[in-house]
């Protein structure tokens, strides 16, 4: 009989300078019974995390192109074995160092596992030995970031070599006497929510499962000065993004936006750097305005903004596109709101009762813009939205249903208008007043036309509670008209006529789109 010893199976480890090896070595502690190789389980009450040698440096647990990253004391794995689907929780006894003892947290005897071992970082983003749920909110560290997801899996009781299932982003930002709060990155592709881990040449691949959403915030509880530059680390599924969209917001709630011109490639256990500097910031004007012009009375113009407005993780923003929208509810990612008010923290409110909306409008373009004493953004009023439908010059050829399709997969139909000045482009056959079947737009022929002035707004549905009805058939957008205390007006179009002055209940989650005064 070999009685294991906690001493003889300890990796000795030499540490490589500003590199992140962390791997684990499982050290068994077994009763004073039979070790024979033929037993089926092994009672696991301990094991190290340590570095492990003859490792590639991409394979190392937390390996992120040099830099230093240790184990605090009090952090949690969970461990499952091949016979147990429940998962067992163990905690590191010891922290500040890049190797530690874990011990199960539990009082009892610990769990006998079979081969193969599972084991996830940080313990609650695993509801299962093979789904990892990403958060939608991270939490700033200095020079660091928190939490970062590690999976370690081994078919043999004696070792296992933690890897990293996320690259990180890191921002450089440097603007005088600003200070951030908080930091969004939106991108084409899920990046929050549950994930699948398989084992691909032993590094781990994240497919998305669903729950989840596009948009990642970095919040710090302190404000973070960037006045002589900081980093902000924020971990992402590695995949190539080909929309990629960062929000900024100071501690006095200015924000900026900048939207990378190419795609944007984020590879496991790796870094992937963007620096914005001072010339690349400006705080007072984060979405400018689309360039055609719109006539909404007799003496009025107004430039809409470049997207449908949304609400993600408390940042108040205008989609990347004019064709997107979130088509799902979520109390953290809003772009469907109910009648804008006091009361309802602009119309955020899954609430079905029209007398829960009953004070005064606050318009959503406020919120954009706090604080600011007149704020370029606006809500169209339903008078304004009748006029540019009907009322302006040759209106009734200034708008037409189309289909524009996105990429093989992925259409959306809505709402085109187009400016006052608008001028035929021969090589795009626009129909006005056509269908959606009628006018069929590949994303090139939409962006020249989008150049050229032209708006388009999504067929988004509505919301009714948290839910969503007439998804890419329908578009309701409010109107900052009141129709009474628990009513007011919204411009709607499915298949038909696009009209404003129809009225509905308050608490119907509709589009918005902001404008600017022209003149």
């Amino acid at each position: 009989m070999e009685v294991l010893s906690l001493t003889n199976k300890l990796l000795i480890v030499q540490m490589k300078t500003s590199k992140l090896f962390l791997a684990v070595a499982v050290v068994l502690t077994l009763g004073a019974t039979s070790c024979k190789k033929e037993e089926r389980g092994v009672r696991l009450t301990s094991f190290y995390a340590s570095s492990e040698e003859n490792i590639s440096e991409d394979d190392n647990k937390t390996y992120l192109d040099g830099g230093t990253m240790y184990w605090y004391e009090g952090d949690l794995v969970k461990v499952w074995g091949s016979n147990d689907s429940r998962g067992y929780i163990y905690e590191s006894a010891k922290g500040g160092e890049p190797s530690t003892k874990f011990e199960y947290a539990r009082t009892g005897s610990a769990p006998i596992l079979d081969v193969p071992f599972s084991v996830g970082y940080p313990s609650d983003y695993w509801s299962d030995r093979n789904i990892l749920t990403l958060p939608s909110t991270q939490q700033y560290a200095y020079g660091s970031v928190e939490k970062i997801p590690q999976y370690a899996y081994s078919e043999s009781s004696e070792e296992f070599t933690f890897r990293n299932t996320c690259g990180l982003v890191r921002l450089n930002l440097t603007h005088s006497n600003t200070n951030i709060q908080r930091i969004s990155i939106t991108t084409n592709s899920h990046i929050y929510g549950e994930f699948s881990v398989t084992m691909n040449n032993k590094k781990p691949s994240l497919t998305y499962v669903g729950s989840g959403g596009k948009t990642v915030s970095l919040v710090c509880p302190n404000p973070q000065s960037i006045s002589n530059g900081r980093n902000f680390y924020i971990y992402l599924p590695p995949r190539t993004y080909s929309r990629f969209e960062i929000v900024m917001t100071t501690d006095d709630n200015r924000t900026v936006t900048k939207i990378a011109n190419g795609a944007i490639v984020v590879e496991r256990s790796k870094i992937t750097s963007i620096t914005l500097n001072q010339s690349d910031l400006s705080f007072d004007d984060s979405y400018p305005c689309l360039s055609g012009l719109f006539s909404v009375s007799a003496s009025k113009q107004v430039k809409f903004s470049g997207g449908n407005l949304q609400c993600i993780n408390g940042t108040w923003r205008c989609a990347i596109n004019q064709y997107d929208y979130l088509g799902s509810y979520s109390s953290t990612a809003w772009d469907l709101f109910g009648w804008s008010t006091e009361t309802t923290d602009y119309g955020m409110s899954a609430s079905t009762d029209n007398d829960d909306y009953s004070s005064d409008f606050w318009d959503w373009g406020t919120a954009i813009n706090p604080g600011a004493a007149n704020t370029p953004w606006r809500t169209l009023l339903d008078d304004e939205w009748t006029y540019l439908l009907s009322g302006r010059t040759n209106a009734t050829n200034l708008w037409g249903m189309a289909t524009i399709t996105i990429d093989a997969s992925t259409t959306v139909q809505g709402l085109v208008l187009l400016p006052d000045n608008w001028t035929t482009i021969s090589t795009i056959p626009f129909a006005a007043r056509g269908s959606v079947n009628a006018n069929r737009l590949s994303l090139s022929q939409w962006s020249q036309m989008e150049s050229n002035g032209a708006v388009f707004l999504p067929a988004a549905g509505n919301r009714n509670g948290t839910t969503l009805a007439s998804t890419g058939a329908n578009g309701n957008y409010w109107t900052a008209t009141s129709a009474s205390n628990t009513n007011a007006y919204y411009m709607g179009f499915a298949s038909a006529t696009p009209s404003a002055n129809r009225s509905g209940g308050r608490h119907t989650g509709r589009a918005v789109r902001l404008v600017q005064d022209a003149n």
